[in-house]
């Protein structure tokens, strides 16, 4: 079971990271793509906190590493701070093994709104 979760988390990061990069159109970048992009990324790392839920405690590291690396991305679409105390917060739920923690942060992931 940890296998196939592990193997969900890592096919999302793959599928969030082939997103992210996109397929180059020459550099010609427009804002529906970022908007796009930006939720894409979003929703990604919704999903992979709801996938992890109460088993934050037990993730381990190179996933947690995953984890902030995506969440850190979305500096690119919001207001940098933000997205650090976000980040933050994963780490200390993982650390802190505190699912109710994440439930907090995805609630205020889902509310995120691009700049």
């Amino acid at each position: 079971m940890r296998r196939a979760a592990l193997a969900l988390f890592i096919l999302i990061a793959i599928g969030a990271i082939g997103a992210a990069c996109g397929g180059g159109s020459g550099g010609n970048t427009s804002n529906a793509t970022s908007t796009a992009n930006f939720e894409q990324l979003r929703n990604s790392l919704i999903s992979r906190l709801d996938g992890v839920g109460p088993n934050i405690g037990a993730m381990p590291d190179d996933v947690l590493n995953q984890i902030l690396n995506n969440c850190h991305e979305l500096e690119k679409f919001v207001d940098e701070g933000d997205i650090n105390r976000l980040c933050d917060a994963i780490k200390r739920a993982r650390d802190t093994n505190d699912p109710g923690l994440i439930d907090q942060i995805v609630a205020q992931l889902a509310q995120l709104q691009r700049k």
